[in-house]
């Protein structure tokens, strides 16, 4: 194992093994966040003909650096400066958690041009609530954070794999690593699963109490080229918990890369493909509610007639937009908090027959899907503050500052300054401040780097919507 020093005199701790084949592929191996390279050492041997490049993540194991203020290229940086020092040229990307976000921005935004992406046991449409509510689970266990992952990343406790979790964990700053998890969280999006254009091999544990397997199948959904398989007797350290297993089928994985596939041409094939991924046509979701500018309801392009403001039937019809399937104690901890839980399952039924009701005279009955524990949309339906949401995630990745300028302004002239106006409940408004927040850091960074160039129009434009949304104070408190 070796150091690189990079020009700042941070280090960092990688690993370069040559294969037994002259001519042998390079796999690029990226570790999950809290973890270090030495999660696939047991993977190593079985992969003997290919040329292996692992590494400590900056803030990771022997690798220095703070992880923070998080963005994708703080940690891309280091890994394309190791590429370049040692020469190499990347065939294949492998990612576990963090390491598997990385891979993708790299792949995407060709960085370093990759023939596949290998995802391990990372989901990367995760919805918000849960997203939120699983980081405050860790943050609230890190005193003990180690023995939580334990639970979370193994199928079979072993003292090897439990004493590796401890001591990689225990190298690692808490206060740098919620962070980073938050941002993960934030980021997960469908968008990024549709525009991988590289083919995609998904592994899930079979045990992988974290990211069950039918989390990562739904996810694959939303991939054009993608090979799913399920890890038996595995967790979410699937190169620990079955290194053989794993090698095997990456060699399967990377042999088929190679084959021609395009011989036998069966002419049905063409039109199931479209059918699974169909072209995005407004007509094809038969469902949309919009909420930005007000609660509107539609149905196959018709929009859904009746007084949605009584008996909480909009809040209901709004959460459920954003969230697609929810719990009716959900339901009744958001929309009536203040409630007892019997009173508020009281209110929720009455309120649920009036919404059938409604739906029953516009014929769209078929929508919703209502039974004792569950409410969701039975058809597809999109929501316009999801979508906003998506696209914004989408925008503020950009590294190129006049990239990212042009398309958050193009953004901001279609956004409202004062959305959701139907609704004041505090679940929406926490929505409206991640959206806010998320606005305001890319301001903060386009204001910054136009003030170093001293660009005077672009700081004034900048400045205009800083303005217009309400956020010139806390802009300028961050830039100064």
């Amino acid at each position: 194992m070796s150091f690189y020093t990079k020009d700042n005199e941070e280090a960092v701790y990688y690993k370069y093994i040559q294969g037994e084949q002259e001519d042998g592929e390079t796999l690029l191996l990226l570790h999950g966040i809290g973890l270090e390279l030495t999660m696939w050492e047991k993977l190593i041997p079985y992969l003997h003909d290919y040329n292996i490049l692992m590494l400590d993540i900056r803030g990771h194991g022997r690798t220095q650096g703070s992880m923070t203020p998080v963005q994708w290229s703080l940690f891309i940086d280091d890994i394309v400066m190791l590429v370049e020092h040692l020469g190499i040229k990347v065939d294949h990307i492998v990612g576990h958690g963090l390491g598997a976000f990385l891979a993708y921005e790299i792949i995407h935004k060709e960085i370093l041009p990759s023939k596949s992406l290998t995802i391990v046991s990372t989901p990367f449409y995760y919805p918000i609530e849960p997203g939120k509510k699983g980081v405050q689970y860790r943050r609230d266990h890190s005193d003990n954070l180690a023995d939580l992952m334990i639970h979370f990343l193994l199928a079979k406790k072993t003292e090897e794999h439990e004493a590796y979790i401890r001591d990689a964990f225990g190298k690692v700053n808490l206060q740098e690593y919620f962070e980073v998890l938050e941002f993960l969280y934030k980021n997960t999006s469908i968008e990024k699963l549709k525009n991988i254009e590289v083919p995609v091999f998904m592994l899930s544990g079979e045990h992988d109490l974290n990211y069950p397997p039918q989390l990562l199948t739904y996810n694959a959904h939303f991939i054009k080229n993608v090979r799913t398989l399920i890890v038996p007797a595995a967790s979410n350290l699937i190169p620990m918990e079955q290194p053989v297993i794993m090698a095997k089928w990456l060699i399967d994985f990377y042999e088929n890369l190679k084959n021609d596939h395009s011989v036998v041409t069966i002419p049905y094939l063409a039109e199931l493909g479209h059918h699974l991924h169909p072209q995005p046509k407004n007509e094809s979701i038969p469902g949309e509610v919009r909420i930005l500018n007000g609660f509107e309801f539609y149905y196959k392009g018709h929009q859904l007639q009746g007084n949605w403001s009584k008996r909480k039937m909009k809040e209901i019809l709004t959460f459920l937009s954003i969230h697609q399937k929810v719990s009716r104690d959900q339901i009744c901890d958001h929309i009536w908090p203040e409630s007892l839980l019997k009173n508020a399952k009281n209110s929720l039924r009455v309120s649920l027959n009036h919404i059938k009701q409604l739906l029953k005279e516009n014929n769209a009955e078929n929508m919703l899907s209502i039974d004792h524990q569950t409410v969701s949309f039975e058809v597809p339906v999109i929501c316009d503050a999801v979508t906003k949401w998506e696209q914004l995630k989408l925008i503020t990745d950009e590294d190129d500052n006049d990239v990212l300028r042009d398309k958050l302004f193009k953004f901001l002239d279609d956004y409202p300054t004062k959305p959701f106006p139907h609704i004041f409940e505090d679940w929406i408004l926490e929505y409206q401040y991640e959206i806010e927040e998320r606005i305001k850091q890319a301001l903060v960074d386009i204001y910054q780097k136009n003030l170093d160039s001293e660009n005077k129009a672009q700081l004034k434009a900048t400045e205009q919507y800083m303005e217009r949304f309400g956020m010139y104070d806390e802009v300028m408190e961050l830039v100064y």
